[in-house]
């Protein structure tokens, strides 16, 4: 005989699957949106590496050349 699974490990398992579902189409959605000109980032940290460290006038002054004014 098939044992059921109790009813909070469904809830569970039901919001995990509708959690991942919203997230899948977000991701799908951004893929589609046109971005302005930038560097490109990574994945939670964004660009926190490409900014300058010294001199930050002089950095972002030639990101905008690179980029493009704000």
């Amino acid at each position: 005989m098939l044992a059921l699974p109790e009813p909070n490990a469904l809830v569970l398992l039901s919001a995990f699957a509708w959690m991942v579902h919203l997230v899948l189409r977000w991701v799908g959605q951004r893929k589609n949106l046109p971005l302005p000109p930038g560097p490109k980032g990574l994945p939670i940290i964004g660009n926190v590496l490409q900014m300058p460290r010294v001199h930050i006038e002089r950095g972002f002054a030639k990101m905008s050349e690179s980029y493009g004014e704000p």
